[in-house]
């Protein structure tokens, strides 16, 4: 029987320095961390048990402890939410709490912003004149590089590895028609002269394997870190960056709540023979096709869009919760999911999730914000605090939320359902 789907999102924020000459985005990431974080008790993260390079697949190389964020100096601040907040790399990085269902899940990536959009407002009394720092919940820079918004699911180690990549990379391939960001152009060598103008996700250029140990470069659809934070011999972690960074809560709240749902199916053995031809191809064809209409290749010769498949998933995923496990939250998983796909289907979602809401915008100019569009161009999930696109989206009522603004001021506020770790770092 599936087991209960523990999850978490880590977000890597992209950052800049507007006005500053000699941005350095390591130590600037490092300031805007500690502004936040003031006067809190740090607690070192204990690395001991991390094992970043063991490979699901059995691999395991011998490793020499690398500097980690403290021996560099850098900002690691675990908070009293029992979220974690540090510089990985050169961004900001805000790892929510696990979590014990999509809803709350969401909440507290929706706190990480306010956490994020805090910060500022802290950093801004420590940068000289005509100095600021801005923030940006994308996954491009525009310029060939990708950062990545990371989901974490917590599975039954008696679940085969080649179960998983076998059930799950189509649901992943095609997910983002209703996962995406939505994104401006396109970087990726596989555009082969096609002029992308518009696709749905941000991150998928920059996929070109199906399975893998790389997050930075090569990355795969099923990501094969085998570190699971848990009892390795019962459960296992896996790591799926192949995921945009969403602003929209409907959006996180599906990303999130249908993976987990399939993950049970999965290991229930629920799922019949859905595989792709071509998983990565049809990762980028699914992207370019904005009008959900383009079909892929499945193994077995048949072929049919991004959105018949889901509507399988979805079936399949009914029949899972009436026979298996009906609940209330499954159930508004699968409300929300079945709208959606529907709304796909009549082409009316421009309210409602974000990769059919920015086409709206870049037909409808908005004035002073979109006089930068060079911004919208290259990171097409705009996301500067007081200042664009998120406060069009929020305030002016283009996408639909799930109404949780008071659930996340109480966890920014230092309340958390992670009440252990909160009475720990407390103490």
């Amino acid at each position: 029987m599936a087991i209960a789907k523990v999850m978490g999102i880590e977000t890597e924020y992209g950052i800049s320095g507007p006005g500053m000459g000699d941005f350095n985005p390591v130590l600037s990431s490092s300031l805007l961390i500690n502004s936040y974080a003031g006067t809190l008790r740090r607690i070192r993260w204990d690395y001991e048990q991390e094992s970043p390079l063991r490979d699901a697949r059995g691999f395991e190389p011998v490793q020499e402890r690398q500097p980690v964020e403290e021996d560099l100096g850098l900002a690691n601040v675990i908070l009293p939410n029992g979220a974690r907040y540090y510089v990985d790399h050169a961004h900001p990085e805000y790892s929510t709490p696990e979590c014990a269902s999509p809803r709350g899940l969401v909440i507290h990536d929706k706190a990480g912003e306010r956490i994020l959009e805090r910060s500022l407002e802290a950093v801004r009394g420590l940068l000289p004149p005509g100095q600021r720092l801005a923030i940006y919940k994308n996954n491009t820079d525009g310029k060939g590089n990708s950062y990545g918004c990371h989901e974490n699911y917590l599975v039954d180690r008696r679940t085969p590895f080649s179960r998983i990549v076998h059930d799950l990379t189509p649901f992943l391939v095609t997910r983002q028609i209703f996962t995406g960001a939505g994104k401006v152009g396109s970087e990726s060598p596989r555009d082969e002269g096609r002029h992308v103008h518009y696709q749905l996700s941000q991150r998928t250029d920059f996929f070109e394997a199906e399975v893998g140990l790389e997050t930075t470069l090569k990355r795969p659809i099923i990501n094969t870190r085998d570190e699971p934070h848990a009892d390795p011999e019962k459960y296992r972690r896996l790591h799926v960056i192949v995921g945009d960074a969403n602003m929209c809560e409907v959006a996180t709240f599906l990303k999130v709540g249908t993976t987990a749902l399939i993950l049970k199916l999965v290991e229930d053995e629920f799922l019949p023979e859905l595989s792709l031809e071509a998983p990565v191809p049809a990762l980028h064809e699914v992207s370019w096709d904005v009008s959900c209409r383009r079909t892929v290749r499945l193994r077995d010769g048949r072929r049919i869009r991004a959105l018949e498949l889901q509507w399988e998933y979805l079936d399949l995923a009914k029949k899972f919760v009436k026979e298996v496990e009906p609940s209330a939250e499954n159930g508004e998983v699968l409300q929300w999911w079945e709208m959606i796909l529907s709304g796909i289907e009549d082409f009316d979602l421009w309210q409602r999730i974000a990769p059919f809401a920015r086409p709206y915008f870049i037909r409808e100019p908005l004035g002073y914000y979109f006089d930068r569009a060079g911004n919208l161009s290259f990171g097409g999930h705009w996301n500067k605090w007081k200042d664009g696109i998120r406060l069009a989206f929020r305030y002016g009522n283009r996408v639909t939320p799930l109404g949780m603004a008071y659930h996340i001021s109480k966890i920014t506020a230092f309340h958390t359902l992670h009440g252990l770790r909160h009475r720990f770092l407390s103490k």
